[in-house]
């Protein structure tokens, strides 16, 4: 028997689906979970130089990318979430408990908000922060949030448009997924670059995918930082 049928059996629900597993079978597919592969491909996650670094991944779930992370290299990997505040039945951390069995990891998992970040600045050479922003009430201090923990690279997916303008689109609950009303806002790629560049992060790499989702690579460019008064913490 796999090791995916084995946590099938177990009644563990994966939000990353289709995510290899240490003998080779794929995590199974589950109502309202998402295929990593062409997410791993598209966030291009695989090109990020992890080795000897030390990574957060905020809002991780289940923490295939934190896990992906250490494997590649990633000598200190820390996930953060709320499983108290998600949905769909999946509400707990036995997923990242399976998986961290399953990898023999060392990765901590810290229980928390990306809004009040409980680092000090700078402490991470990686953030990842994937398929987040958009849930938030205020995405902007948990945006900042990101960039202030982290010493080098930052990488974003979210929900976007391509307008230059840095702008937040309303959204009433399913309007983005018909499956999903916890989706607060469609951040444009201005407002997401121009936070960055308010933080000192210079955009590196930028991809599109199925026409709405965005991921973006950032890389510290200075210290210095020009936040609005009301996003400091």
């Amino acid at each position: 028997m796999t090791l995916s049928d084995q946590l099938k059996n177990a009644g563990i629900k994966f939000y990353h689906a289709n995510f290899l597993l240490p003998d080779g079978s794929r995590t199974a597919f589950t109502e309202n979970g998402v295929d990593s592969e062409p997410w791993r491909q598209f966030c291009c996650l695989d090109q990020i130089d992890y080795k000897n670094k030390s990574v957060l991944d905020v809002g991780c779930w289940d923490g295939a990318w934190a896990f992906q992370a250490e494997r590649l290299g990633a000598t200190r990997v820390v996930g953060l979430d709320d499983a108290s505040r998600r949905m769909w039945d999946i509400n707990d951390n036995s997923a990242w408990e399976a998986l961290h069995k399953a990898y023999n990891s060392k990765a901590m998992y810290v229980h928390g908000q990306v809004q009040n970040l409980p680092f000090d600045a700078q402490s991470f050479d990686i953030v990842l922060c994937l398929g987040l922003l958009y849930h938030l009430t205020d995405p902007l201090t948990g945006l900042n949030e990101c960039f202030r923990v982290a010493k080098e690279y930052v990488v974003v997916e979210t929900h976007a448009d391509n307008s230059a303008s840095p702008t937040l689109t309303l959204l009433a609950p399913r309007e983005a997924n018909p499956h999903d009303p916890t989706n607060v806002y469609r951040l444009s790629s201005g407002w997401v670059k121009k936070v960055a560049q308010m933080n000192g992060f210079e955009l590196v790499r930028e991809n599109c995918y199925l026409g709405h989702r965005y991921s973006y690579h950032f890389v510290r460019k200075t210290s210095v930082t020009n936040l609005h008064p009301a996003s400091v913490k």
